[in-house]
């Protein structure tokens, strides 16, 4: 989804171009503390967001380790003809380039469960990189709970216990540009 570029009085501008050049594309990330189901009105803003008709949306449950009761209920209340549904499991893992997966779909959705085992397991894939790209390139992401707070460097979380709001940093999935992660050193030190 290209940007339009028009000066102030309403004129187009002419499109830059040269080494770096990148255009404009729309970027959308949703986080959500708390979810409704699959049947939760902020899900329709989410999907209309992607801009088309019939979206490919995408699950990827790590965060509650890839429930199959929970992908089954996403597989119902996606169903096509309106949808194309997929899921990105990690735990019983059948997708090679999860980058490439990742790159063709217009809505990814991540559900809540343990935030500090999806951002590990997610490195471990390297799924927070294929999100990053996937971001970039103008897929929609969200999610909510776990699912809403890895988007962030930092968060607190329950993970090392209920009732619990342990600070979580160092996630990443969506670094800036240019930002060295906290634990790397400068060069040559």
């Amino acid at each position: 989804m290209p940007c339009a570029i028009t000066h102030p009085a309403g004129a187009p501008l002419p499109r830059p171009t040269g080494r770096g050049y990148r255009p404009c594309v729309e970027r959308h990330l949703v986080a959500m503390g708390g979810f409704g189901g699959w049947t939760d009105p902020v899900l329709g803003f989410v999907l209309d967001l992607a801009g088309v008709p019939r979206p490919r949306v995408c699950v990827v449950p790590t965060a509650s380790g890839d429930p199959a009761g929970g992908i089954e209920a996403f597989r119902d209340a996606f169903a096509a003809p309106s949808f194309r549904p997929s899921v990105l499991e990690l735990f019983d893992r059948e997708v090679a380039d999860p980058a490439a997966f990742l790159a063709e779909q217009d809505v990814v959705l991540v559900p809540g469960g343990n935030t500090a085992n999806l951002v590990a397991i997610w490195r471990r894939h390297g799924v927070d990189r294929a999100m990053r790209s996937a971001w970039e390139a103008g897929v929609v992401l969200a999610g909510w709970s776990a699912g809403g707070a890895c988007w962030f460097e930092a968060c607190t979380t329950d993970s090392w216990g209920r009732g619990r709001a342990d600070p979580l940093e160092d996630n990443r999935p969506l670094p800036r540009p240019g930002v060295r992660p906290p634990r790397s050193r400068p060069e040559g030190s």
